[in-house]
């Protein structure tokens, strides 16, 4: 009860402010509007596009020379040294009973 008795007036204090604030960043109440002389122009019409096309010369360009193919390899028998089962590793027994009997 004593967090919402604090927190809500300063809730509101601050929410009043940040109003305020953006009012006074907003507002131009003290400024004076502008000359008309002064205004800037803006053109937003895009130019006409030039009449003439401009034509590129294009060649076609020569063909690349196929790559040199390389000599087959003769193929080498490799002897298999490497065993199928993997490594056992050096662990004692500890002979623990896991608890997963049915």
């Amino acid at each position: 009860m004593k967090r919402w008795l604090i927190s809500m007036p300063m809730a509101l204090v601050f929410t009043l402010g940040l109003f305020m604030l953006m009012a006074l960043m907003v507002g131009h109440s003290s400024q004076r509007p502008q000359d008309a002389s002064t205004s800037m122009r803006i053109d937003i019409f895009m130019q006409e596009p030039d009449t003439e096309v401009q034509r590129r010369q294009r060649s076609v360009p020569e063909r690349p020379k196929p790559p040199e193919v390389p000599d087959t390899p003769t193929p080498v028998t490799q002897t298999q040294s490497q065993s199928t089962s993997s490594p056992q590793p050096d662990m004692p027994n500890l002979n623990l009973q896991s608890g997963t009997q049915g």
